[in-house]
């Protein structure tokens, strides 16, 4: 709400009735000025007339500037978030993929370091061509890896997409070169469990495409497989060795071994519910001893 002052009338050519603002007061330059950080929120200057009158102009002062300058941030803050919100939804079939993440990864290893660079010299790799082929057993991280990757690279709002060959193949036949172009589309493809289609012509024929399609454009993948890299060295077969020899071309093997994580994370779940049964068992037994604990008085004859 603006209060009505009134200027000394050494102030001349001004019209002396001024609204204030909360927080506002007249300088002895005549000018309103902030009572926060006192600068000037107004200036004089000279008018393009004839007669050159001075007029006055509103200015920001530094307590504006710094809240205009904090809403603008705010504004970018969540356009960026809305942004990585609808990449994740893009990227990952599994909501709780979003939350693999390097920060939550609880693993140290040669191969989080290589994860690590792989992001942070994205630029280098994507112009070059340069993917990834994660190998080795079961359990042991790949997967978690490259959705970490995903991840990080969402955060840089980047278009990625991480996909099995079983959920292409699960598409009807009509929408599999459709899904094979959008796949396409993306700055990097991870595709999850390379292997799985090998029994599979059809499945064999589709990875192919897809594989095809990302190196003839030049756009990097990283792949996770089960099978041995020696497998990938020498194909049963020259299917196969069209494959594998495309994938060699463009990737470079990181080896994942040790024991299956997955196995470690059960048994800590389970191990987590057994000690919260027992407590709670312990509990009961205790109520249950109680001399405060109400009796049945019930006739059971």
């Amino acid at each position: 709400m603006r209060m009505k002052t009134t200027l000394p009338a050494s102030i001349e050519g001004q019209n002396n009735d001024r609204l204030l603002m909360k927080n506002e007061y007249i300088g002895d330059d005549g000018l309103i000025h902030c009572s926060i950080c006192h600068e000037a929120k107004e200036k004089r200057i000279t008018d393009d007339s004839i007669a050159r009158r001075l007029k006055t102009i509103p200015l920001q002062c530094a307590c504006e500037r710094k809240m205009r300058k904090a809403e603008a941030e705010q504004r970018i803050a969540d356009e960026h978030q809305r942004t990585v919100s609808r990449l994740r939804s893009v990227c990952f079939q599994a909501p709780f993929m979003h939350t693999w993440t390097f920060e939550n990864s609880k693993y140290d290893s040669e191969q989080l370091t290589v994860a690590k660079n792989y992001v942070e010299k994205w630029e280098y790799y994507q112009q070059h061509n340069s993917g990834l082929l994660f190998w080795g057993g079961v359990g042991t991280g790949k997967s978690y890896l490259a959705a970490c990757i995903a991840n990080a690279l969402i955060e840089q709002e980047k278009s990625v997409r991480m996909i099995t060959p079983a959920d292409i193949l699960n598409q009807k036949k009509e929408n599999v070169l459709e899904c094979i172009q959008e796949l396409n589309s993306s700055s990097l493809l991870i595709l999850d469990d390379l292997g799985t289609e090998r029994n599979s012509s059809y499945g064999m024929e589709i990875v192919s495409k897809v594989i095809d399609a990302r190196v003839n454009t030049n756009k990097p993948m990283i792949l996770t497989t089960n099978l041995p890299y020696d497998e990938i060295l020498h194909a049963p077969d020259t299917d196969h060795e069209r494959i594998y020899s495309r994938i060699r071309g463009v990737t470079v093997p990181v080896k994942f071994s040790g024991p299956d994580l997955r196995d470690n994370l059960r048994r800590e779940h389970l191990q987590q519910m057994k000690n919260h049964l027992q407590e709670e068992a312990f509990l009961n037994e205790r109520n249950d001893k109680s001399p405060d604990s109400p009796k049945d008085d019930t006739d059971h004859s």
